[in-house]
């Protein structure tokens, strides 16, 4: 088990106040911590020299690089900042949509930058904006003051983020399983992960200092001392923190790292190649990719930020499992079409030709094992599925819109693409539906969901299909081949395209 802090652990540090994430005051450099000092201090001390030697002491003390935590994310090679040039006439224009998506991303350097610009706009202008940010009749917003209304737009488009200190310490009691510390460990060092926000990488990912990501390193530099001084008390443990090591290999990357460093420096592991500042990798280098060319319209370009923002909170932040090997996938399928404002009958057409595409050649040979082109199928159903999802969870607005797809869909025949999206609503419940918005459409959906009711080997769907042949809905159909044989699906060929 963990050890816990004491009531004094947690009285106020006056001298070491806490870190503000919203103020990026410090750069990302090396965090350099004493040899001989007895005290771990969890606010990061930045210096910009490996070795430094204070002007004032007769005898220099020198402070060791012990943990070594290079914070510079990879380099990204692009001609300039050009998001921060498309930044001006958001600001400047009359789209709290654009200007909420913008204050959320932070996509400039001088964070007093947007606070500027909107003091210079007209005090109804703000008041609308204000208004449009809390729920209607939100009493006393007329009377904020000019400056006050600009602090209350920039508060509301941003996440507040709350440090939270490093709180696993190791058990000094014998018979400890290393699988439990290795568990309690992890468990520790994803929390801490968690507390960081996809706008925040984002920000670290583009070169820009970024607070949050300081804080979690340097709470890892407190699990370095931690482990480092119970090792030195009990060298006897080593041999205990060898096969910690060995179970933190598949979980959480940067508890990995600082442990398997604690055990370089004391001759117990081998020299660890792998540069600091790429454990992160699988989140930067996709989100770098999104920022290489200039997409136009820019305004498009922040909602698909917006999109994947639902998408990193879901893989990183709710998920139980993490998948640390598996990198971040920031391409959405289909996402440039659900913003492009086409019309309904524009995207269902051009799904079902895409679709016919796919199940040309379909039969029920297919359906024995490993077949590569019924597994796409299936896999981008599922895709579509969660753009459907995603999106619908980032703009509630967007609901009408798939539903008219859905229906375009039907009347196209093409059940494959329209369940897909059906059960893509589906799933983004209770959000989207919650809303006043998306309250008149439920009735009209709740019937169409009836297609993806599972009762009676899916009833609904196979009466329509049968009534109106057309492009399937494959998960019925797969499993009654698994359970009764290639005979129960021989009806469904040949395909009507």
């Amino acid at each position: 088990m963990a050890h816990h802090r004491t009531e004094e652990d947690f009285a106020p540090d006056l001298q070491n106040p806490p870190l503000d994430f919203n103020h990026s005051s410090i750069q990302g450099q090396d965090f350099l911590l004493s040899a001989t000092s007895q005290q771990s201090s969890t606010v990061p001390r930045v210096l910009h020299e490996a070795v430094y030697t204070p002007v004032a002491s007769p005898q220099p003390l020198k402070l060791v690089a012990l943990f070594n935590t290079e914070l510079t994310p990879p380099r990204f090679h692009v001609t300039y900042r050009w998001w921060e040039e498309e930044a001006l006439p958001i600001l400047w224009a009359f789209n709290i949509g654009d200007i909420k998506r913008l204050l959320q991303f932070r996509l400039y350097d001088d964070d007093d930058f947007p606070r500027r610009i909107l003091q210079n706009r007209n005090t109804a202008t703000l008041t609308e904006f204000v208004a449009s940010l809390f729920p209607p009749g939100q009493p006393g917003l007329l009377d904020l003051a000019h400056h006050e209304k600009v602090d209350e737009i920039i508060r509301l488009c941003q996440k507040i983020i709350f440090p939270i200190p490093w709180n696993w310490f190791p058990n000094y009691l014998n018979g400890v399983n290393p699988v439990t510390i290795a568990l309690e460990i992890n468990t520790e060092s994803v929390l801490q992960f968690k507390a960081i926000s996809f706008e925040d990488w984002v920000r670290f990912a583009l070169g820009y200092p970024t607070m949050s990501i300081v804080w979690f390193v340097e709470q890892h530099r407190e699990l370095y001392n931690l482990l480092s001084a119970h090792l030195d008390r009990h060298p006897e443990k080593e041999c205990i923190y060898v096969d910690v090591e060995k179970q933190l290999r598949s979980r959480c990357p940067w508890a990995h790292r600082t442990v398997l460093q604690c055990l370089k420096d004391r001759g117990l592991a081998s020299e660890n190649t792998i540069p600091n500042h790429r454990v992160a990798k699988f989140l930067i280098e996709p989100i770098q990719a999104l920022f290489k060319s200039r997409p136009r319209p820019f305004v498009k370009f922040l909602k698909k930020l917006s999109v994947l923002s639902i998408r990193f909170s879901r893989k990183y932040h709710e998920d139980v499992d993490i998948n640390w090997a598996t990198p971040f996938d920031a391409e959405i399928p289909h996402l440039d079409d659900f913003l492009a404002s086409s019309p309904a009958p524009t995207l269902a057409r051009r799904l079902t030709f895409s679709d016919e595409r796919g199940f040309t050649g379909l039969s029920t040979l297919s359906f024995g094992e490993e077949n590569g082109q019924l597994q796409t199928l299936v896999d981008n159903w599922h895709l579509l599925s969660m753009s459907v999802e995603e999106c619908c969870t980032a703009f509630v607005e967007m609901l009408h819109y798939f539903k008219e797809c859905v229906k375009a869909l039907l009347n196209m025949r093409n059940y494959y693409s329209a369940t897909a999206m059906l059960h893509g609503l589906q799933e983004a419940q209770p959000r989207p539906f919650d809303s006043p918005l998306s309250s008149s459409h439920i009735d009209s959906l709740d019937s169409l969901f009836n297609l993806l009711d599972s009762t009676d080997n899916y009833a609904a769907y196979r009466r329509t299909m049968g009534e109106q042949p057309g492009l399937p809905f494959l998960h019925p159909h797969i499993a009654e081949y698994h359970t009764k044989g290639q005979g129960a699906i021989a009806g469904l060929f040949p395909l009507s395209l």
